[in-house]
């Protein structure tokens, strides 16, 4: 299965973001984020069912497969704005799946970025087929060193503690 972005947005007046800096004491973003969008196509493949991802014995795309496209959206509108090394990880997603789309069609994901505070980037997530809209939600995102954020990672499993991964310091 082939996966094709389209990404677009809007710079602002000063062609900086309105987020707080970075640790670094730059800007993070090289453009306000909101308004942002990008969409991910794909054609539902036997392996994106709800049968192949264990979360029913349907053969129609799965919610898992649906929010998977959603995240690569919403990743995909902003990962450009930021510096290199950069990455957003998903941290919440509240989303409701509302029809059912069979395995050999097309499903896009749509995500705008709603809010950017800092960090912290808010995204409008919907879903679709050729007959319409089957998901829509919201999904947060946060903006991350991702050397930092491995190392953190390493460290909790290496300590074996529960302890967040990444410190605001």
């Amino acid at each position: 299965m082939t996966d094709h972005p389209r990404v677009s947005g809007r710079m602002s007046r000063s062609g900086y973001a309105s987020s707080r800096p970075s640790r670094e004491g730059c800007t993070l973003y090289s453009v306000d984020p909101v308004g942002r969008a990008c969409t991910r196509d794909r054609t539902v493949g036997a392996a994106d069912t709800a049968s192949a991802v264990g979360s029913g014995g349907v053969e129609a795309l799965s919610t898992p497969s649906m929010i998977g496209l959603m995240e690569m959206a919403a990743r995909d509108a902003v990962q450009d704005l930021l510096p290199p090394g950069w990455t957003t990880v998903g941290t919440m997603l509240d989303v409701r799946h509302l029809s059912a789309t069979p395995a050999g069609e097309r499903v896009s994901a749509t995500a705008v970025v709603t809010e950017a505070d800092g960090r912290r980037l808010v995204f409008r997530v919907t879903a679709s087929d050729r007959l319409g809209l089957i998901g829509e939600g919201r999904h947060e995102r946060s903006a991350v060193d991702l050397g930092r954020f491995t190392k953190g990672v390493s460290r909790r499993f290496a300590a074996g503690s529960a302890r967040e991964v990444c410190d605001d310091e």
